[in-house]
């Protein structure tokens, strides 16, 4: 458990460091025009967008948008069969406002049992969205992965600028690996976890996984965690 869960984060972010420091996505933000705009469910009745919209009192006249598997495909670089078994429903639902330059990112969410709002802001910004006001809810408990595909197309939308396709790929296996660890660890834990060790790859540019796997020992010494075969 221990070798696979480090593997997997040295992985990500191996791939992580070369979006930053090659195609530098975080500075396709600076691009990003302000705005706020809804993304709802495909599959949510008018009585639970209605409700929905009530709760994200957001202005009447903003844009929406609406979220299927063709958009989480499209938004999350998923395989065009990734969906064929899927027999849930779409209903993760979010207000995006992106803000000034600087203004950092604000998530808080409603409903949604595995996606914290730690590991949504960090999807973000590692996406290249840095500056931006999120709420996510749905009408009942729902796991939360797919609200990310909405957020991501609602920011597209609002600023007219693409996100870089492998920046929202990177995002959304960071999202997978985090909730793998928090099986583990815990979801508060996980989030900083990841948070830890991407600040590193940041200030050290490692070369190899063996870098980045120390990398994530000295993280989780230095936060107390401990991530055992258990």
């Amino acid at each position: 458990m221990k070798n696979k869960l480090l593997k997997r984060i040295a992985l990500t972010s191996l791939i992580f460091m070369s979006l930053n420091f090659s195609s530098n996505a975080f500075a396709r933000n600076v691009d990003m025009q302000q705005g706020e705009i809804l993304c709802f469910g495909a599959d949510l009745n008018k009585i639970q967008e209605a409700s929905l919209r009530e709760y994200f009192k957001a202005p009447t006249d903003i844009e929406a948008i609406y979220v299927d598997k063709n958009v989480a495909i499209k938004q999350l670089g998923l395989p065009q069969n990734a969906y064929d078994d899927f027999t849930g429903g779409w209903y993760s639902s979010a207000y995006v406002k992106l803000t000034e330059k600087g203004s950092g990112i604000n998530v808080t969410s409603n409903n949604l049992t595995l996606v914290t709002d730690g590991m949504l802001s960090n999807a973000l910004i590692t996406s290249g969205i840095t500056d931006a006001d999120i709420i996510a809810s749905a009408p009942f408990a729902v796991t939360g992965e797919s609200a990310l595909a909405g957020i991501f197309e609602g920011a597209e939308k609002i600023s007219g600028t693409e996100l870089d396709p492998e920046g929202k790929q990177v995002a959304q296996e960071e999202v997978e690996v985090t909730l793998d660890i928090a099986d583990t660890i815990g979801s508060t834990e996980a989030t900083a976890l990841i948070n830890e060790v991407k600040a590193k790859v940041i200030e050290e540019a490692p070369k190899s996984t063996e870098e980045i796997e120390d990398m994530v020992t000295d993280a989780a010494s230095k936060l107390d965690i401990t991530v055992n075969d258990e």
